[in-house]
């Protein structure tokens, strides 16, 4: 009911004096609230820019990326970077789209990470499939402590291929489009979940 009055809401104004062309971005956000979104996979896991694949044990590192990783661990942190992609279907005859997007990724019920995909969207029409690559970044060493850590660090295993208890990975996408000269905020969020691991 919420998101009906909202647009019910902007619409009526901009008939009030706008031209066709916002009409039809309140129409794309309209559809965007219908794309249905899922977490496809979760990978290109880097650590202190080392990249993860295949490192099952401490012989699978150069001494390089040894070294790299060590001098990260002394400098009191540890960023890591990896991507999830989601796939989202649009379920209309016409195409939605968005102009930005703020997300929160959240793992085992634990916030983990935010961020922005800051860019112009399309999804196409009748159920073709688009992917959005949302790359996260995050210091695991300012997490390692908490639960957030805990719960971060069994996806990490789960991405090297080592874990042993399955990760919740969900996120809460909020996605904007830009009427005219301003950026309108969708009302409320878009979730999307996903078991990661046995």
């Amino acid at each position: 009911m919420k998101r009906k009055l909202f647009f019910v809401f902007i619409t009526a104004i901009l008939l009030a004096g706008s031209s066709c062309s916002i009409l039809n971005q309140m129409e794309e956000m309209k559809r965007f609230s219908e794309v249905r979104f899922e977490i496809e996979a979760v990978n290109n896991l880097t650590i202190a820019g080392v990249d993860m694949t295949g490192k099952q044990s401490f012989s699978d590192f150069t001494f390089t990326e040894t070294a790299r990783l060590t001098s990260k661990l002394a400098a009191e942190e540890l960023p890591a970077q990896f991507t999830v992609l989601l796939k989202a279907k649009n379920p209309n005859n016409k195409r939605a789209s968005m102009n930005r997007m703020d997300w929160k990724m959240f793992v085992d019920k634990q916030q983990v990470a935010t961020g922005m995909i800051d860019e112009y969207v399309e999804i196409p029409p009748d159920e073709s499939e688009t992917h959005v690559p949302v790359k996260v970044n995050v210091d695991i060493k300012n997490l390692i402590s908490g639960e957030s850590g805990k719960a971060l660090m069994n996806l990490v295993s789960h991405i090297t291929g080592r874990g042993a208890e399955p990760s919740e990975l969900s996120m809460e996408l909020s996605p904007s489009i830009k009427v005219g000269n301003q950026m309108l905020d969708y009302p409320g969020s878009i979730t999307v979940k996903n078991r990661v691991g046995n």
